[in-house]
């Protein structure tokens, strides 16, 4: 997953100036009650009457998918004298989704070279979705045909061919706007010799 930077702003509310603080902030992965990411605190430099500042985590956490809670804490340390302690805290919870993808197969996944044979490319949406415009392409460039280069998908997937004059094992790419890419190695085998044969009449040959 992605680090995250989270950010919070401290304000003074109360009727006269606030001193220096600290600021903490902790995450509860799965929202179930228990802090598991607790970053280094932040100082609160003094804050005048209304007077705000922004504090910041920098790549405090890596992105997991699920529904998550942060909680942040100003005057965590009781530093400040307050008017009102009850209102230094926050909670938010947040939802991390899953990164979109794409998987890809061929079959057969090893076929002749002879630009006859060909290998069925099959990409599938990992969320199952229509009408993703789906494209391909060999890391050997124009070394390998498709059928298409672009398919559409429909129930989550589409399919193109691919054949090849040239032995050897390219990767195919298939890649949509908001997916991760995927691949797929597909096998081309050199042609197989012709057996020949011979046969001479008559046989023995006389000469003279």
């Amino acid at each position: 997953g992605d680090l995250m930077t989270f950010t919070g702003t401290v304000k003074n509310q109360g009727s006269a100036s606030a001193g220096e603080s600290l600021t903490i902030f902790r995450i509860d992965i799965d929202n179930n009650g228990t802090w598991d990411v607790e970053a280094a605190m932040q100082s609160t430099g003094i804050l005048a009457v209304n007077g705000t500042e922004l504090e910041t985590w920098p790549s405090a956490w890596t992105a997991a998918a699920g529904t998550h809670l942060f909680h942040i804490c100003a005057d965590v340390t009781g530093l400040v004298s307050e008017s009102n302690e009850s209102n230094n805290c926050t909670t938010q919870i947040f939802t991390v989704t899953p990164p979109k993808t794409l998987s890809v197969s061929a079959f057969p996944s090893s076929v002749t070279a002879n630009m006859i044979a060909d290998s069925v490319i099959t990409a599938t949406t990992s969320d199952g979705a229509s009408g993703i415009v789906v494209t391909f392409s060999s890391s050997r460039g124009a070394t390998d045909t498709f059928s298409a280069t672009t398919c559409t998908t429909a129930a989550g997937s589409c399919s193109v061919f691919v054949k090849s004059w040239t032995s050897g094992t390219p990767t195919i790419t298939a890649s949509a706007a908001g997916y991760t890419s995927g691949t797929w190695t597909v096998t081309f085998t050199d042609v197989p010799p012709v057996a020949t044969s011979f046969t001479v009449s008559p046989n023995p040959v006389t000469v003279g």
